[in-house]
């Protein structure tokens, strides 16, 4: 990869919209164009070409319409979002609504705790270590206490069991990864642990393969894993703790001090982050991490932005938010098979 561009003073930024968020409430483009402003705007959603918000630091939204900012609505505040519906919090009464862009009215109002929405259709919360997914109704589909795992062992420490992400819906099992580096498929219909895969070293970052595929992808800490959600069995797990060590010339004999943190998967390849500040990408098909960037932030106080909302790629171009506020533009050279 090589770096081609960095822009400053960037509070976030989104690919799809092609817009991004200044420290002086500026809403530009990439060209650092001015397109809007916005007076402590921090954040960009983006629902469609037609439909995209500017949310400030009370995460108050506005709604860009017409080439103009109008506030969507005062006591209203945007929890989560897809391309169909919002999930807002009501503050004046502390209520929860679903928003829906097609019937254009609020579909459900709630004072439950709703969570946050998976696969457009659902809603789900793990509060209080109960997996609980629920329909648009509110009918609970499934509620399951990971107090059924029992514990594991995090060295002398025993320790519960809690969801670190959910990761999708394969037909009618939940895939979700664990604090103790497990994989938990849930049999929605039945209540029930279709498969668990405990400690194989995956707390985040599943994805599915493609739209609709129950063949799932990980790739986490010093792992990559490939499962097969439908028939709940492991295809492919791989041990990247030596390309690592390659990354940072770290001898074979010594032990391993570069690991992955954040990945995304777009279009059969992850980019990830490693916690020495290396950008890297991994292709599931050659089993390796086929190129990598070396960055050299201005201090050691600055390093990649948690959130992967803060690594985006379109093309070939991969963008990355660093502490210190600049957006990196870097170009990959690697094609793939």
């Amino acid at each position: 990869m090589k770096k081609i561009k960095h822009i400053l003073e960037v509070y976030s930024f989104n690919l799809e919209s092609e817009l991004l968020v200044n420290y002086y409430g500026d809403i530009l483009n990439f060209k650092e164009q001015k397109k809007y402003h916005l007076d402590n705007a921090r954040a960009i959603i983006y629902i469609n070409n037609k439909t995209k918000f500017i949310l400030n630091n009370r995460n108050l939204s506005f709604l860009i319409t017409n080439d103009n900012l109008k506030i969507f609505d005062s006591k209203l505040r945007i929890i989560d979002n897809t391309d169909k519906h919002l999930l807002l919090y009501d503050r004046t009464n502390q209520t929860k609504l679903i928003y829906s862009f097609s019937e254009t009215k609020n579909i459900l109002v709630s004072e439950k705790e709703l969570g946050y929405f998976i696969n457009d259709n659902f809603l789900i919360t793990d509060f209080n270590s109960i997996i609980k997914l629920i329909d648009f109704s509110e009918v609970v589909l499934l509620e399951f206490p990971l107090s059924r795992l029992g514990t594991f062992k995090e060295g002398i420490l025993e320790k519960e069991y809690k969801v670190m992400e959910f990761s999708g819906i394969y037909k009618n099992i939940l895939v979700c990864t664990l604090n103790s580096g497990g994989i938990l498929l849930l049999d929605i219909e039945k209540g029930e642990v279709q498969s668990f895969f405990d400690m194989v070293g995956v707390r985040r970052n599943m994805y599915a393969k493609s739209e609709g595929s129950p063949i799932y992808y990980g790739l986490s800490f010093r792992t990559f894993i490939e499962i097969d959600v439908e028939k709940g069995k492991i295809i492919r797990q791989i041990d990247l703790n030596a390309q690592l060590k390659q990354l940072v010339n770290i001898p074979e004999d010594k032990a391993n001090w570069s690991d992955i943190g954040t990945s995304i998967y777009k279009e059969g390849l992850f980019y990830f982050y490693t916690d020495n500040n290396i950008l890297g990408i991994f292709d599931p098909k050659t089993e390796k991490i086929v190129e990598d960037y070396q960055f050299k932030f201005k201090d050691r106080y600055t390093q990649f932005k948690a959130g992967k909302e803060n690594i985006q790629v379109k093309g070939n171009k991969v963008y990355c938010l660093d502490t210190s506020n600049t957006l990196h533009i870097l170009e990959r050279e690697y094609i793939g098979n």
